[in-house]
């Protein structure tokens, strides 16, 4: 399991544009921005090549670590019920093998973004269920396809599909929450890189993680920028959104 693809989103996407988007009147508007504003997309290139940019290679980069399949198997609820998440500041980002379309209470409305909805419904060994906190009870799901490379969880900047989920009206998201999401939503939309993670156990379920190019080149901004992971049961998660 690795969000890899998803910290691309969180450290490189967004959010980068905080009042372009403040008169979007509903989220079909909001959303569409996403694809043809220039300015946004501008600020993203730059910022993908920020973050893409190498030290070098390492040596056995993918043998290092520990094997996060391993450990999510040796975690008490397995595959099926543990995530894992990642925390900085007010930022929370969920990775798990299941979806989590069914876990949201009955004041959630879901809202199709892009790709096939019915793939949320179609999990599968290599795909990973993304979630994004992108304000108070608003969160944005994507699915992305994963390969393993050794110790190595790699996954392109890219999803194959994703989804809105908001116990709240559309009015009352700040224009910050209004920034943040159309840039989790362009980033979701785009394939310019792939990443991989790997992870060493800590003590208390903690994980330290590096990144690197599937060619084993470090990435020292996403080694710099990295929030904190932590294995967690999946029902922590579910309770957040109910």
């Amino acid at each position: 399991m690795t969000i890899a693809a998803l910290m691309i989103s969180a450290c490189a996407y967004g959010p980068v544009v905080v009042d372009d988007y403040a008169d979007a009147s509903n989220y079909r508007e909001l959303i569409a921005q996403a694809e043809s504003d220039q300015k946004l997309q501008n600020a993203i290139d730059k910022n993908v090549l920020r973050v893409a940019r190498s030290d070098g290679p390492v040596q056995n980069w993918s043998s290092g670590g520990d094997d996060i399949d391993s450990l999510i198997a040796a975690s008490p609820g397995g595959k099926q019920n543990t995530v894992l998440v990642a925390l900085r500041g007010n930022e929370l980002w969920v990775s798990s093998y299941r979806g989590f379309g069914d876990e949201f209470g009955s004041d959630f409305t879901e809202y199709p973004v892009f790709g096939p909805s019915a793939g949320f419904d179609q999990p599968q060994n290599n795909r990973l269920f993304n979630l994004s906190q992108v304000g108070e009870g608003v969160w944005l799901e994507t699915i992305r396809i994963e390969r393993k490379i050794g110790h190595a969880k790699c996954s392109n900047s890219g999803s194959e599909a994703a989804r809105l989920f908001s116990n709240r009206p559309f009015e009352s998201l700040s224009r910050l929450e209004k920034s943040t999401l159309v840039a989790y939503v362009a980033g979701a939309k785009r394939k310019d890189i792939e990443v991989c993670a790997i992870y060493t156990a800590r003590d208390g379920n903690l994980l330290d993680g590096r990144f690197f190019l599937p060619n084993g080149q470090s990435l020292p901004v996403f080694n710099r920028e990295v929030p904190q992971y932590k294995l967690r049961p999946r029902s922590e998660i579910v309770a957040k959104l109910r």
